[in-house]
């Protein structure tokens, strides 16, 4: 259900770095485009689900956490302009909303209808999800080869604005240390 009051530019946005859309391929998009609106603590996906919904988020910020020997482990936080790829097969991870979260929810059947009127927008399509997939592989790497001071700096850098929307213990959860320890790498930095 498209609702005309949400400005949907941020995703057009991310497929013209691949390809000019046409007027026909955007009105297509739009008109194929299911938004969802989801309240904090929603559960878009558990862990071990079959899923074959992908998202791309318009407002929000979302979790992306696995459950190893009964903890919790915080692999990603998903934000506005951002795609969230899911495989068709069982999920990997689980997701929960941290904010109310605005969302354009893809699925298989809606997406070979559109690239069957538009075939150059399963090129894009894909090259969106190769992209996307690459980036988040090669963020992780870098991620974690970094000391957890380092990871604060680069989090710092690059997601500075997580730190007003994501509660700190899940900051640390996700730079890989506890509570504490990046309690004291803040007053740490704090002072130098």
């Amino acid at each position: 259900m498209m609702n005309d009051s949400i400005d949907i530019s941020l995703m057009l946005k991310s497929f013209n770095q691949h390809k000019t859309l046409t007027t026909p391929e955007e009105e297509a998009i739009r008109d194929s485009m299911e938004i969802e609106v989801h309240e904090k603590g929603a559960t878009l996906i558990k862990e071990g689900q079959v899923h074959a919904n992908s998202y791309f988020v318009l407002k929000g910020c979302i979790r992306e956490f696995s459950l190893v020997n009964g903890e919790e482990y915080t692999a990603h936080f998903y934000t506005e302009g951002e795609w969230i790829i899911v495989e068709s097969t069982s999920a990997v991870y689980s997701l929960v909303c941290l904010e109310e979260c605005t969302l354009v929810k893809g699925n298989e059947a809606k997406a070979q209808a559109l690239f069957g009127a538009f075939p150059e927008l399963e090129v894009i399509s894909r090259k969106l999800v190769e992209s996307s997939l690459v980036e988040s592989q090669k963020s992780q790497l870098e991620f974690r080869s970094l000391s957890p001071e380092d990871r604060y700096l680069k989090m710092m850098e690059t997601r500075a604005s997580l730190f007003q929307r994501v509660p700190l213990y899940l900051i640390a959860d996700y730079l890989g240390i506890k509570p504490e320890s990046l309690s004291r790498i803040r007053k740490r930095l704090a002072k130098s």
